[in-house]
């Protein structure tokens, strides 16, 4: 009689603590996704940045250089 009790319960048990794992591997595979595309993005935005303020700085040189031309 002891025994069909456990066997009513455990399988209970088990559904918890599995449907508890996957909730927690989802959110650590969502914080850990969530690190990694910060990541890259600051990498992204470091080169788009960086590339982009290259660009800027050569028009500026290159209408300061014009305007030179002009006032001399």
């Amino acid at each position: 009689m002891n025994s069909t009790p456990l066997r009513r319960y455990c399988p209970k048990i088990n559904y918890e603590i599995k449907t508890k794992f996957d909730v927690f591997m989802i959110c650590l595979y969502f914080i850990i996704g969530c690190i990694i595309g910060f990541f890259i993005g600051r990498i992204i935005g470091n080169l788009i940045v960086s590339s982009s303020h290259s660009t800027i700085i050569k028009h500026e040189n290159i209408s300061l250089s014009n305007a030179s031309v002009g006032v001399h």
